[in-house]
């Protein structure tokens, strides 16, 4: 047996007990509990993934329209319109946003080249003039926003690099800018503030390499490793370090790793194309993820668990892909935003299942 061979066993001996196969329950665990449709006169850009939040029985919804807007809106946890949507700034190129323990920071690149951070309450009300924190030379491809103890980080990448910005608790610059990775290419950041501090770099192609790099609290990254194609995460589930991948039968499976360094590499996704991993929520104890067959045709709403188990909890109507567009909510619910092309014209809406969880 390879040393990979092996190392494979080993995990999935420790991880993947019998009956692990994600295989359909005979009825669907979760179903849909409300909907609300997001810019209902479609006036959302297609080519920015809107994104959403979840604030204590709140739901912002943050996204772009076709005239460069950058638009906010609450939701009540039934999904109720608690108000219009609000203009953040215009005109935004790309945007992130995260939760604060006051309410939530909003990160966007307005006119270009000012990177800007807007803090607001959980009732929308500003609590900071829009600050520009960094001017930026070349166009940003992805931003990535998350809180920190004492602050936030934000991360943005260029073509040629990605550099990560300590924040304040009021949004101003602990610092400069510091170029944590040289890496072009880079289609989107999904930055965790866990222990430690994550930031995944996604490439936008072949041509380059998925990276993870373990940050401090101020930005500087302390470890980088090469990232598994395919593979979510990382993040942290019962206190343990996790990470999600297909595994060579085609299941869907949370694997422990170091919180240090990448996971080994279970599959090669051209060797077990039967499914593919989509996205990845955790809240508390909740780790879901959306998980579509080898063809993209079908997309499942299932449940991971530590032990390296997977269950099937329904079929989803779809989602537009994107970091922040799929959340978690413990301890039995999830929130998704989908394209409804069966509406004449096609809209966004924001689905709420209610799950009944094994």
């Amino acid at each position: 047996m390879t040393a990979r061979g092996l190392a494979f066993a080993c995990a999935t001996a420790l991880a993947l007990p019998a009956g692990a196969q994600l295989r359909p329950a005979a009825h669907p665990r979760c179903t849909v509990a409300a909907h609300a449709a997001v810019a209902p006169d479609d006036a959302l850009d297609p080519l920015a993934p809107p994104a959403i939040l979840a604030l204590d029985g709140l739901v912002a919804v943050a996204w772009r329209d076709r005239g460069g807007a950058l638009r906010l809106q609450r939701f009540a946890a039934d999904l109720r319109a608690l108000d219009e949507p609000v203009v953040v700034a215009q005109p935004v190129r790309a945007f992130a946003l995260a939760r604060t323990p006051t309410g939530l920071a909003l990160a966007y690149v307005e006119r270009d080249h000012d990177l800007v951070i807007a803090r607001r309450s959980a009732s929308f009300e500003a609590q900071n003039v829009p600050r520009v924190v960094a001017t930026v030379a070349a166009p940003v491809t992805s931003l990535a926003l998350a809180s920190v103890a004492g602050g936030a980080l934000v991360a943005w990448s260029t073509p040629a690099e990605v550099r990560v910005l300590p924040l304040d608790a009021r949004g101003v610059p602990r610092g400069e800018a510091q170029v944590a990775l040289d890496q072009p290419g880079v289609r989107a950041l999904r930055l965790a503030a866990a222990d430690p501090i994550t930031l995944r770099a996604e490439p936008a192609g072949p041509a380059a390499e998925a990276w993870v790099l373990a940050l401090l609290p101020d930005g500087m990254a302390v470890s980088r490793a090469r990232w598994p194609a395919g593979a979510l995460g990382p993040v942290r589930l019962g206190g343990a370090a996790l990470t999600a991948q297909i595994n060579p039968l085609g299941s869907p499976m949370l694997l422990r790793s170091s919180p240090l360094a990448a996971p080994a590499a279970l599959a090669d996704p051209a060797v077990a194309p039967r499914a593919r991993l989509e996205s990845l929520a955790v809240d508390l104890d909740l780790a879901l993820a959306l998980v579509s067959d080898a063809d993209g045709g079908r997309l499942a709403l299932t449940r991971l668990l530590p032990d390296g188990s997977a269950s099937w909890l329904a079929s989803v109507r779809g989602f537009v892909p994107g970091p922040a567009t799929f959340a978690a909510l413990a301890p039995a619910a999830a929130l998704l935003l989908t394209r409804d092309t069966g509406h004449s014209p096609a809209r966004t809406v924001l689905l709420r299942y209610a799950c009944a969880l094994p």
